[in-house]
């Protein structure tokens, strides 16, 4: 967090997000490489913005209810 907070103070125009991934299926091999994917889109659409990505959503997350 200490480092979060002197980048924000070296460039007052920097903001921070978070990104959220999901996906509902990722095929037989299920290594979350779908959510791997979108985070690495994420990353790359917040630099283009001058955003710092802080924190993203676990890729091991399973939902049982989305298994079938």
């Amino acid at each position: 967090m200490e480092t979060v907070r002197a980048m924000v103070d070296t460039d007052p125009t920097l903001n921070c997000v978070v990104c959220y991934a999901r996906i509902s299926f990722d095929g037989r091999v299920r290594d979350a490489h779908g959510v791997e994917d979108q985070h690495r889109h994420m990353t790359g659409d917040a630099a283009k913005f001058n955003w710092l990505v802080v924190y993203q959503s676990k890729e091991e997350v399973v939902r049982d209810d989305f298994e079938q």
